[in-house]
């Protein structure tokens, strides 16, 4: 069994749209099991060490 975790941040939906279909996917896949979480704005001095 394989736990997927698709994080996704949206503020007009498309890319819940996209993070959705990404989870069909990982459904269709034998023994994968796929979790979404929508996350929210990150702080400027958390986001900003992330995009280095």
């Amino acid at each position: 069994m394989v736990k997927v975790l698709v994080l996704y941040y949206s503020r007009t939906g498309r890319t819940e749209t996209l993070a959705r279909a990404v989870e069909e996917g990982i459904s269709s896949v034998e023994g994968a099991i796929p979790k979404v979480l929508r996350v929210g704005t990150l702080p400027l001095r958390i986001s900003s060490l992330l995009m280095r």
